[in-house]
């Protein structure tokens, strides 16, 4: 019965974190001038992907971790409901 409810409770946490993401063709592009990257070597162009690539890591982190902190207060509140 545990594995049941464990088993609910992945799932409405991957709905609930499923349903914060568009769909890829929601995505709307962004233009960004070429001023902004105009002038820079191709060293500067490079720190800047790594530095942005480890903002998007970090917020990743910060979505799985927001994700499973609900699972673990949906397991908790589910033990106590009497079946």
């Amino acid at each position: 019965m545990k594995k049941l409810i464990l088993a609910a409770a992945a799932l409405a946490a991957l709905a609930a974190l499923s349903s914060c993401a568009k769909r890829p063709d929601a995505i709307v592009p962004v233009d960004i001038p070429m001023a902004v990257y105009q002038g820079q070597s191709c060293q500067q162009l490079g720190n800047e992907l790594v530095k942005e690539q480890q903002n998007l890591s970090v917020d990743r982190r910060k979505r799985w971790q927001t994700g499973i902190k609900s699972l673990k207060s949906y397991s908790e509140s589910s033990k106590s409901i009497a079946i």
